[in-house]
């Protein structure tokens, strides 16, 4: 058996913010804009959830500023 967790962390906004040193506001603006990897947990209006994997697979991905 792996010692490997297969599970996915999901991060709220806030927790985006906090890593990115962005207001939670931003980090909304930045989902729905398509500019971060997230995804919603119900239909339209729900909470947005983004993987914690996919969040650091983007920063690598992202040029230096």
């Amino acid at each position: 058996m792996s010692s490997v967790s297969s599970e996915r962390r999901l991060l709220r906004p806030e927790e985006v913010a906090a890593r990115l040193g962005l207001s939670r506001r931003t980090v909304i603006w930045k989902i729905k804009r398509g500019e971060l990897p997230a995804f919603q947990l119900g239909g339209k209006g729900s909470a947005f959830r983004v993987d914690e994997r996919e969040l650091d697979e983007w920063l690598e991905s992202e040029p230096a500023a």
